[in-house]
């Protein structure tokens, strides 16, 4: 009885973890694309492609981001905002810009969760 009622607790415990760090999330889950419509975003000029390592942004004027792609075997890596050899890339977790693009402000950011898809074809 004692081992079921601390398998219950661990449970829910777990549970509530899971979920606290879920709304903790602070992984971008979109392409990166910046709106290149802050100071910060004009002077640093280069942000990652968050669904493609061989692609990269580049701020080129209020509001306008361009898609870039690396050269053969090369990755961008955005701790040093270049282009740089496979042998040299680390990957980081993608961090969103200061700003996005005005299309993107108006529509809704959708998150999947695995684990209430998981529970809901249990059901």
């Amino acid at each position: 009885m004692v081992i079921m009622k601390t398998l219950v607790l661990f449970y829910t415990l777990m549970v509530f973890v899971i979920m606290v760090q879920s709304d903790s999330d602070t992984t971008d889950h979109s392409d990166g694309e910046p709106g290149c419509r802050t100071q910060v975003e004009q002077e640093i000029r280069f942000w990652r492609h968050n669904f493609d390592p061989t692609r990269y942004w580049c701020c080129d004027g209020e509001g306008l981001a361009i898609q870039m792609l690396c050269p053969r075997q090369q990755a961008f890596m955005q701790t040093v905002r270049k282009c740089v050899h496979w042998s040299e890339w680390k990957w980081m977790t993608p961090i969103a810009p200061p700003s996005r693009p005005a299309e993107a402000e108006s529509k809704p950011q959708f998150k999947l969760n695995f684990a209430f898809i998981t529970l809901r074809k249990a059901i």
